[in-house]
Parts: structure tokens; C-alpha cells; sequence
């Protein structure tokens, strides 16, 4: 079963934010400026939804900073070689823990980056860690997904879905041709769009 929920309000500046109030940001905004959904995502995972986070373009920065340290960090476990042990349990017992506390996802959030810290936890057992995480958090921080396209060709990608959804063909065009000159091709689908690899 899946629920939902309305988040406490952001605010700017102190204030609530509102379009009445002419100091709202919309996420296409967010994105022609060059941030990815995935950070504003996070930054809002880092407040708890029953508290007003208060929102500004350094936060913004800050959370994608947050997320780029998140996928720099997993692709290196992913370079070093380890098998399963099985360890970790009691990361994945905290983190439900939690997530049963009135959904405080910012601990949730605490607990990944902890877990990611830990000397003693084998890299193997650390990225199904996280690949488990993510199916809560959907921050696109999964081990395939850090590895297989950069969080930069992902920002470009959402930009141009957005550009596209606002028929701003020409931004729309030239986004998808540095995608390309990147080595990626970008595929529009009925829910979205995906990335591939160009192969060589």
C-alpha cells in the first residue's frame, strides 16, 4: 500500500512560500538553473515533514553537493572488490527504526551516511546497504545507477525533460546535443526518459 502525505510549508526568507507572494520556485525552475530533481529531493528528505524547511539557493547548492559526495563515494565501493558477509543489520534495523518513528526520514538519512563511514563493514555488504536505502529515500544514489550515468548527465537530462515539457524546443534541442557530445543517449519514454551509454 502506498500513502501520502503534505509536508509542512517551505519558507524563504522567513516566509511562507507562496505564488500569491511572488517568491516561489517551481521545479522546472530549479532545473533550467542546473539543479538536479534528485538534490531537491534530498533537500527536502533533510527536514522533517511535520517541521518548515526553509529553502534558498544554497541549500540547493548544498544539498547537490550533498548528493554528488553521496554518488562519488558509492562509485569508489564499487571499484574495490568484496563479497557479501552479510554484515550491516544493524544499520538496516536502525534505519527502520527510524523510518517507524514518525517517518523522521533526516535520521534516515544519518544512518546512510554512518553506515557509508564504517571501517568495518565490507564495500560488498555497504552498496546493498544502500541499494536497499534508496528504495525509501529515491535519491538515485543505487550502486548501478552512480555508476552507469553521472549525476551531471542526469541534471542535463532533467533539464531537457523539463525544457520539453515547456515546449522550449530550442533549450530542448541543445541539451540533448550535450548529452550526445557527452557520450549518452537520451531516449524519451511514455513515463519519462531514459540514459544509455553510447558504445564505442
Amino acid at each position: 500500500m502506498r500513502y501520502w502525505l503534505h509536508g509542512e510549508f517551505l519558507v524563504t526568507d522567513k516566509q511562507k512560500m507562496a505564488k500569491s507572494s511572488g517568491n516561489f520556485f517551481t521545479l522546472s525552475s530549479l532545473l533550467a538553473m542546473g539543479f538536479s530533481a534528485s538534490a531537491f529531493r534530498y533537500l527536502c528528505l533533510t527536514a522533517h515533514y511535520r517541521s518548515q524547511l526553509a529553502f534558498s539557493i544554497d541549500a540547493m547548492k548544498s544539498a547537490e553537493q550533498s548528493l554528488k559526495n553521496l554518488h562519488s563515494r558509492i562509485t569508489e565501493l564499487k571499484r574495490e572488490k568484496s563479497c557479501l558477509s552479510g554484515g550491516g543489520d544493524n544499520y538496516r534495523r536502525e534505519f527502520l527504526s527510524m523510518l517507524n518513528n514518525d517517518l523522521n526520514i533526516p535520521r534516515c538519512l544519518a544512518v546512510l551516511n554512518n553506515m557509508l563511514k564504517d571501517p568495518d563493514l565490507g564495500p560488498a555488504d555497504k552498496l546493498a546497504l544502500v541499494n536497499d536505502f534508496d528504495r525509501v529515500l529515491g535519491i538515485c544514489i543505487t550502486a548501478e545507477n552512480s555508476e552507469a550515468v553521472p549525476p551531471e548527465i542526469t541534471a542535463l537530462a532533467e533539464q531537457r525533460f523539463a525544457a520539453r515539457k515547456n515546449r522550449n524546443w530550442e533549450l530542448a534541442d541543445e541539451l540533448r546535443s550535450k548529452i550526445t557530445r557527452s557520450g549518452y543517449i537520451m531516449t524519451d519514454t511514455k513515463d519519462g526518459f531514459r540514459l544509455d551509454a553510447v558504445k564505442t
